[in-house]
């Protein structure tokens, strides 16, 4: 999309450091030319294992100038090495369930300000059609209990639930029927619109 080598891993996003970031926030538009990143942190204690199609890390970024409309803790997901524990999964999500990470980057690059949901700010993303590999940078959703469901303690009014594993409805707070029907709503919304 952008013209840009990406990294696909936390490390490669470490290795390439504040200057590509900024690079890529650039070119994607998501950022101000007048201001950059001096600083990216990958975050070390929360580990995001939920999901198989594909890896995903947290980090923080400083800016040279902070702005309330930059958010500093982002969520990036990246397709799954080809290694001994993940090449299922990277082989389910690179070849069989394709363009779906085209799909996806292209919703938040084309359509973030115009869906009637709310989604995360993307900040950028991008695919190789050579080698599958890709890269979507969002802001960090600010789930209240990013550390673990604890079901004995009320939430309080805007807290954000979860995050919830997939496929393992005994952990949500509510009747399951009660988060289907929200999910097939905020659909519904979306295929009224296009």
């Amino acid at each position: 999309f952008y013209g840009l080598e990406f990294p696909w891993t936390a490390q490669g996003l470490v290795e390439r450091g504040p200057d590509w970031l900024t690079e890529a926030f650039h070119a994607a538009g998501t950022m101000p030319r007048s201001n950059w990143i001096t600083r990216i942190t990958i975050e070390k204690y929360i580990k995001i294992t939920a999901g198989n199609n594909a890896a995903k890390f947290l980090f923080e970024v400083t800016y040279a100038q902070q702005s309330p409309h930059l958010h500093t803790q982002l969520f990036a997901k990246v397709a799954f090495p080809c290694n001994y524990a993940t090449t299922t999964d990277r082989l389910s999500s690179s070849v069989y369930k394709q363009p779906m990470d085209f799909l996806e980057l292209n919703t938040y690059r084309c359509l973030e300000a115009s869906l009637p949901v709310n989604t995360p700010k993307f900040y950028y993303g991008d695919i190789s059609n050579e080698t599958s590999n890709y890269i979507l940078i969002t802001e960090r959703i600010p789930f209240s209990e990013i550390h673990g469901i604890n079901l004995d303690k009320p939430l309080r009014p805007f807290d954000i639930e979860g995050p919830y594993d997939k496929c393992k409805d005994w952990l949500l707070r509510g009747e399951d029927k009660e988060y289907y029907l929200l999910l097939i709503e905020q659909c519904a919304k979306i295929a009224g619109a296009y």
